[in-house]
């Protein structure tokens, strides 16, 4: 058995159907497998994929040194705030 591959754009509609945009002559009356390819939401759009991130960033071994007292360099007493009417 050998395989041919040709790819075409389809879209899905409103009842859920998959219709072609395109017509297949050279497949006509073949059985064709189906494979489908849709766009997905980027996973940093998403709010819980925000949160796994955070919380596996907050739990990385990687980042352990910012725990330890010697990386506290500052003091809330160092700098002043930033006010925005100062900005220029």
């Amino acid at each position: 058995m050998s395989l041919n591959l040709q790819t075409t754009t389809a879209m899905i509609d409103e009842n859920g159907e998959l219709r072609g945009l395109e017509r297949l002559e050279s497949l006509r009356s073949r059985l064709v497998q189906v494979v489908i390819v849709s766009e997905q939401k980027a996973a940093y759009d998403d709010e819980a994929a925000s949160q796994s991130w955070q919380t596996a960033l907050a739990h990385n071994p990687a980042f352990a040194f910012l725990s330890d007292e010697a990386e506290d360099i500052y003091s809330w007493g160092d700098g002043r705030p930033i006010n925005k009417s100062e900005r220029t």
